[in-house]
């Protein structure tokens, strides 16, 4: 999902961090040091990276109609316990509400210069409107009194059911006739991607190996160059290898091996 081709809308991916983060402080616990120790490391970089994204995510998430803010109350307890998740779920409709109020600074001005420019036009009729200025004026106070805002009315309707093939920049077209501000809303949100690149180009390196140049290395050479460079990093950082056993190559292709592995070398060199 996360290096796939056509980058999938922003509103699917806090389920999938969150799964992350659940699992990696799940294998914190395991009775394996390796496995206990290397998580440690990788919880700490993640959480850099979890404090900055996770509000915005949740936003995401929070304009899919299938899922609002059930998402973030299903996982945050899960993550955090249940009196700091329900603390960080209310965090999450505080930054909704702020940002909601903003847009609505921004579309309200939007429309006022888009009224006072049918105001404008020959077709303006006020010596009709006149008598009506009272009533209009009494109606907008009365309907200020009582009316609810977009978002408190979006996020009370019912979810809607969970469908793989739902579009949700299609369900927002649809309505935002219906909700104005919340649609600007995710039309500003919803397109962010979520990485700006490719994860697999970021922790691969057989395609730096495997070139247009070198394109026919049998798999047990290329098995060989990666451990080779692997090990002479090892070497650099002054850790020890124990218990390396030997590779098994097929003879005929020794002389092919130690030229990669010269090759490997050669370039770290």
């Amino acid at each position: 999902m996360f290096s796939g081709t056509k980058y999938p809308t922003r509103n699917v991916f806090f389920h999938k961090i969150c799964e992350i983060k659940i699992s990696l402080r799940k294998w914190e616990t395991s009775s394996c040091v390796e496995i206990s120790s290397m998580s440690s490391n990788m919880v700490e970089k993640f959480d850099r990276y979890w404090n900055d994204v996770h509000g915005v995510l949740a936003m995401a998430s929070l304009l899919d109609p299938r899922f609002k803010l059930k998402l973030p109350q299903y996982f945050f307890p899960l993550i955090y316990g249940e009196d700091k998740g329900l603390v960080e779920v209310k965090k999450v409709h505080n930054l909704c509400e702020k940002i909601f109020l903003e847009y609505q600074v921004k579309v309200g001005e939007k429309r006022s210069k888009e009224i006072k420019a049918i105001c404008n036009s020959e077709f303006n009729h006020v010596d009709e409107m006149d008598s009506l200025d009272s009533f209009f004026s009494w109606n907008s106070e009365s309907t200020d009194a009582i009316e609810k805002s977009e978002l408190d009315c979006y996020l009370e309707e019912k979810n809607l059911p969970g469908s793989r093939e739902f579009d949700v920049l299609s369900w927002w077209r649809l309505n935002g006739i219906k909700y104005p501000i919340m649609s600007e809303i995710a039309r500003d949100i919803l397109d962010i991607p979520i990485s700006t690149v490719a994860s697999e180009s970021s922790f691969s390196t057989s395609g730096r190996i495997v070139s247009a140049q070198r394109n026919r290395l049998l798999p047990s050479t290329l098995e060989a160059i990666m451990c080779t460079q692997n090990w002479l990093w090892a070497g650099k950082k002054g850790n020890t290898i124990d218990g390396v056993g030997d590779i098994d190559v097929d003879d005929d292709n020794d002389n092919e091996v130690n030229e990669a592995a010269d090759c490997s070398c050669a370039t770290k060199a």
